[in-house]
Formats: C-alpha cells, sequence, structure tokens
C-alpha cells in the first residue's frame, strides 16, 4: 500500500549530503566546510564548480552538505553546535601537534571544551542525537576524537552519571586515541591487512596514549584509563590487556562503544562509511560478547538510526526522506515520501514511521534511485 499523505509542507530550502562528483557539480553549497584549526576552507552558498570539487576531492573530502528542494524544510542538527565543534576540533589538532613535539597539553582548554560539549548535550529525556560524520581524510583522527567525546557524554547522561564522572569521561575520551601520534601514519591509513607484527605496533597506541595523559598529573588517573581500555571488549579479544567483563571500567566500556560506531560510519581509506542504521546494527550484533548490551540498548535509544536527510526505500517500493527525529522515537523519524512505487516524484507528504504499522525501511540508500535524478535533472 502506498503511504498516505498526511502533510504537505511549504516550500524552504533544504539540504541533503551527497557524493562529491558528478551529482555535485552546479548545486549549492549548504554547509561551511571548514579546516580543523578552526579557519573555513569555502562558505556554505557557495556553487560546486569542478574546480570546488576536485580541490574537495584532493583534499580527501568524499561528500558534502549540499542545498536540495525536493524535500523541503530538512535541517540537519549536530549534537553540538557549529562553535563547540570548530573549537573542538582546532584543540585537537593543538593537543596532537603537543604530544608529538612532546610539549604539555593544555588542560584548563581540554577542560573548556569538555564543558562546553556537556552544556550542549544538557537535553530534556527521550532526546534523540545525531553526529556529523562528513570531514577530509586528513581530519578523521581530530573529528572522530571530538565525535568520540561526544558519544560518550550522551551515553555517560544515558546511565545518569554525575556531572564530575561525565567531565572526566569526556576528557578521557577527546584524548582516547592520544597514543595514535607514536604510530607510523602509513600504518593506520593503509588500505591492506597489517601483519602480526605492524599490528601489534598499531595496539601499542592504547598504552602510548595513557603514558601521555598519565605524564600530565593535572589529568585524571580516570581519564587516563578511557585511553587504555577503549579497545578491551568482554570476551577478554580485545587490547592491551585482554580484559574481560567485570574488569572493564565503566569508562572504557563506554568509550569503546563510542569509538566502533563513529569509526563505523567514518569514511576510511579501505571502505566507505556506513550507514548509522548498519552500524547500530554491527554494534548490536556484538553485544553481550564484545560490547555492555545496556549500553548498546542506550545507544539505540539515544542515537538517530535514521538522521534528517538519509534517503529511505520504504516496503511498499516508495522512496522517502527523513525529515526530522521524534522525541523517544530514534528508529522512527517522520519522513518524506517523494517517489511513488514506480519512483516516479510526488508531491513531498510526511508522516512518521510509528504511524504506518504496515510500512518498514528495506535499506538506507546513498543517493536517489536513478530515475529520481533523471526526473531531477529534467525538471533543472
Amino acid at each position: 500500500m502506498q503511504a498516505a499523505c498526511l502533510l504537505q509542507p511549504g516550500v524552504e530550502i533544504s539540504l541533503r549530503i551527497v557524493q562529491l562528483g558528478k551529482d555535485a557539480l552546479g548545486k549549492v553549497l549548504a554547509r561551511s566546510i571548514y579546516v580543523p584549526d578552526g579557519r573555513v576552507l569555502l562558505r556554505a552558498g557557495v556553487t560546486l564548480s569542478s574546480t570546488y570539487v576536485a580541490h574537495l576531492l584532493q583534499r580527501g573530502y568524499a561528500s558534502v552538505y549540499i542545498q536540495d528542494e525536493l524535500v523541503p524544510g530538512l535541517e540537519v542538527v549536530d549534537a553540538v553546535s557549529e562553535t563547540t565543534r570548530v573549537r573542538a576540533t582546532a584543540l585537537m589538532v593543538a593537543a596532537l601537534d603537543a604530544a608529538c613535539n612532546s610539549r604539555a597539553l593544555d588542560h584548563a582548554r581540554v577542560s573548556r571544551v569538555v564543558d562546553d560539549i556537556l552544556a550542549d548535550l544538557h537535553k530534556e529525556a527521550g532526546f534523540v542525537f545525531e553526529l556529523t560524520s562528513l570531514r577530509s581524510a586528513d581530519e578523521y583522527s581530530f573529528v572522530h576524537s571530538v565525535n568520540v567525546s561526544v558519544l560518550s557524554v550522551i551515553l555517560g547522561q544515558s546511565i545518569f552519571m554525575g556531572y564530575r564522572d561525565l567531565k572526566q569521561l569526556g576528557m578521557g575520551a577527546l584524548l582516547h586515541d592520544l597514543g595514535k601520534i607514536k604510530v607510523p601514519a602509513e600504518l593506520l591509513q593503509r588500505k591492506g591487512g597489517l601483519s602480526p607484527e605492524e599490528f601489534e605496533l598499531v595496539k601499542a597506541h592504547a598504552t602510548l596514549g595513557f603514558d601521555i595523559i598519565r605524564s600530565h598529573p593535572e589529568f585524571s588517573t580516570m581519564a587516563a584509563h578511557v585511553a587504555l581500555q577503549h579497545h578491551e571488549r568482554l570476551d577478554g579479544s580485545g587490547y592491551p590487556r585482554g580484559l574481560r567483563h567485570g574488569e572493564i571500567l565503566a569508562f572504557g566500556l563506554i568509550t569503546g562503544i563510542a569509538d566502533v560506531y563513529d569509526a563505523l560510519v567514518s569514511n576510511r581509506p579501505y571502505r566507505p562509511g556506513f550507514h548509522p542504521s548498519e552500524a547500530i546494527q554491527q554494534l548490536v550484533q556484538g553485544a553481550g560478547t564484545l560490547f555492555d548490551e545496556n549500553l548498546v540498548r542506550k545507544l539505540m535509544e539515544t542515537m538517530a538510526v535514521y538522521p534528517v536527510g538519509s534517503i529511505l526505500w520504504l516496503s511498499d517500493n516508495t522512496v522517502a526522506v527523513a525529515v526530522r527525529q521524534q522525541r523517544s522515537l530514534p528508529a522512527h523519524p517522520v519522513v518524506a515520501v517523494i517517489a511513488d512505487p514506480t519512483h516516479a516524484l510526488i508531491t513531498p507528504c510526511e508522516f512518521g514511521l510509528d504511524a504506518r504499522p504496515d510500512l518498514y525501511v528495506i535499506a538506507a540508500l546513498p543517493d536517489y534511485p536513478d530515475r529520481v535524478k533523471e526526473q531531477l535533472v529534467a525538471n533543472g
């Protein structure tokens, strides 16, 4: 049965993610792109020419947000403000540089950034969060560290951690990968497999990060243990110490899940990023053996399974776009159906997936189906 149209939105400029390439040419950039130190690389409102697209690809970007009027009124709301994200990313540039050159970490600056994150994440019960995942290949470490801190705090809040613990968790999570500055970059970026000896070098980053943080007495031991334990797993298959259930601190359990989730949704040199729904499913498969079941459940309750802008193939063969989240319903956003079962464009109509139990999501698509794109081109 085709989805019924319950609401027809007005005409507003919207946005969606598009892969950099021919589909991005001539489109208008909807979100500014920043370099890690906070400077603007390309400002929102610029039309993406072949020169701009080539430059972004050269810098390691795979996708960008563009303006798209097919589904009006879309607004992707990051878990933290743009100001907080820019400041946090710039901090990570400085922190990694300091660690690489044996200079002191700026404890006060780390503390202020985590305070900003905590303030941004102070939401009402049932709020469904989204994380920005767009980044260049060179920015992966910086943006990943920020996202892991944000998601760790979200999970900490979900189990009612107090402010002091959340602060230490956020600081440790922000610095969880600091030890990677001691690992050859070629090993971290390699597309092929690693030899046993090379993998041992990579695994050493957990202990190296712990040592760096512990060399700064102003950082707590608990924050340092985040770096040490974020790769430990319940069944003892993790590293560096092969700890098991009951031996891993809550900080390590939380950050381990946050680390894996953000790594999965990120584009890497050796694979494209997974959709959040796929990343969550992988964590669910490891719940109870690799990851704490309760924390995986909390992740599913707090993070959007289908972030705003997700293009969805529904069970009646229609195509829809997630347009906004619903409180306490992370797997059931409000969607706008934009194409009928033959993929012919229709006037977008909205409804909450929870209101249509006869419908379910078959898959999240990387882009509009070919017939939809052909009609968009024909319509100008």
